[in-house]
Protein backbone atom coordinates (compact mmCIF):
# COMPACT_ATOMS: atom_id res chain seq x y z
CA UNK A 1 0.00 0.00 0.00
CA UNK A 2 1.30 3.44 -0.97
CA UNK A 3 -0.04 6.59 0.63
CA UNK A 4 -0.04 9.97 -1.09
CA UNK A 5 1.31 12.25 1.63
CA UNK A 6 -0.49 15.28 0.21
CA UNK A 7 -3.97 13.80 -0.19
CA UNK A 8 -3.84 10.88 2.23
CA UNK A 9 -5.14 8.60 -0.54
CA UNK A 10 -3.93 5.00 -0.41
CA UNK A 11 -3.28 2.74 -3.38
CA UNK A 12 -2.68 -0.99 -3.18
CA UNK A 13 0.06 -2.14 -5.56
CA UNK A 14 0.61 -5.82 -6.26
CA UNK A 15 4.40 -5.96 -6.30
CA UNK A 16 4.30 -9.72 -6.89
CA UNK A 17 3.02 -9.00 -10.43
CA UNK A 18 5.94 -9.03 -12.88
CA UNK A 19 4.14 -6.55 -15.15
CA UNK A 20 3.82 -4.06 -12.30
CA UNK A 21 7.52 -4.37 -11.49
CA UNK A 22 8.49 -4.04 -15.17
CA UNK A 23 6.30 -0.96 -15.63
CA UNK A 24 7.72 0.61 -12.48
CA UNK A 25 11.30 -0.11 -13.58
CA UNK A 26 10.66 1.37 -17.04
CA UNK A 27 9.06 4.53 -15.61
CA UNK A 28 11.88 5.00 -13.11
CA UNK A 29 14.47 4.60 -15.89
CA UNK A 30 12.70 7.31 -17.91
CA UNK A 31 12.63 9.59 -14.88
CA UNK A 32 16.33 9.07 -14.13
CA UNK A 33 17.29 9.50 -17.81
CA UNK A 34 15.36 12.80 -18.06
CA UNK A 35 16.94 14.04 -14.83
CA UNK A 36 20.44 13.13 -16.02
CA UNK A 37 19.87 14.84 -19.39
CA UNK A 38 18.75 18.02 -17.63
CA UNK A 39 21.71 17.94 -15.25
CA UNK A 40 24.16 17.51 -18.15
CA UNK A 41 22.47 20.21 -20.23
CA UNK A 42 22.74 22.66 -17.34
CA UNK A 43 26.37 21.73 -16.66
CA UNK A 44 25.68 20.72 -13.08
CA UNK A 45 27.98 18.29 -11.28
CA UNK A 46 26.18 15.28 -9.91
CA UNK A 47 27.00 12.09 -8.11
CA UNK A 48 24.89 9.02 -7.47
CA UNK A 49 25.25 7.77 -3.93
CA UNK A 50 23.51 4.51 -3.13
CA UNK A 51 21.95 3.95 0.26
CA UNK A 52 23.30 0.40 0.40
CA UNK A 53 26.92 1.44 -0.02
CA UNK A 54 29.64 3.69 1.32
CA UNK A 55 29.44 7.28 0.02
CA UNK A 56 33.18 7.97 0.21
CA UNK A 57 34.24 6.53 -3.18
CA UNK A 58 31.63 8.30 -5.36
CA UNK A 59 32.22 11.58 -3.54
CA UNK A 60 35.98 11.25 -3.89
CA UNK A 61 35.57 10.60 -7.63
CA UNK A 62 33.34 13.68 -7.97
CA UNK A 63 35.90 15.90 -6.26
CA UNK A 64 38.72 14.41 -8.37
CA UNK A 65 36.78 15.21 -11.57
CA UNK A 66 36.26 18.76 -10.33
CA UNK A 67 39.95 19.13 -9.47
CA UNK A 68 41.03 17.87 -12.94
CA UNK A 69 38.59 20.27 -14.59
CA UNK A 70 39.84 23.19 -12.50
CA UNK A 71 43.48 22.37 -13.35
CA UNK A 72 42.89 22.80 -17.09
Amino acid sequence: TFEDLETGMSVVVDTSDARVRATYAAEMKKLVDRRNQTIRRLGIDSVEIRTDGVPVKPLRELFQRRARRAAR
